[in-house]
């Protein structure tokens, strides 16, 4: 639940995008935030003052970015559902092209139109997901 909730604050469409960061943490993690925890007034006077879930190892950076970003205490930082549409939406570009290639044979990673930076956090993606798949 968004921090703000927790203060009594109004219920804002940044307070989904909160939520959305829990999902976040949850995929990468496999367990629900804060499971191990009771879920009582200590742990949402810990959520209010800034506690968040530990980043799970070999989550890409851009993820990483991104969910902190969307669990920023401050509601003006979180991006917009727009913002994550765009954001989401070229990763996923990004990737079926890098599969694409790789099933016609063509395995460097030059995805035309895409700068150097999204690419390299693409790449963060396959070489997480080889990892998951190993353990």
């Amino acid at each position: 639940m968004d921090p703000e909730i927790l203060r009594n604050k109004p219920y804002t469409p940044a307070s989904d995008i909160y939520s959305l960061s829990m999902i976040m943490w949850e995929f990468t993690s496999g367990t629900p935030p804060f499971y191990h925890e009771a879920h009582d007034h200590h742990l949402c006077l810990d959520i209010s003052k800034g506690q968040r879930p530990e980043i799970i190892k070999n989550t890409p950076k851009c993820y990483i970015d991104l969910m902190k970003k969307c669990w920023d205490s401050n509601l003006s930082n979180r991006p917009t559902i727009r913002m994550l549409e765009n954001i989401v939406s070229e990763w996923i570009r990004c990737i079926n092209e890098y599969y694409k290639r790789n099933s016609e044979g063509i395995y460097n990673f030059v995805v035309p139109n895409i700068d150097n930076q999204l690419e390299g956090d693409m790449i963060e993606f396959v070489e997480a997901n080889k990892t998951l798949v190993q353990e």
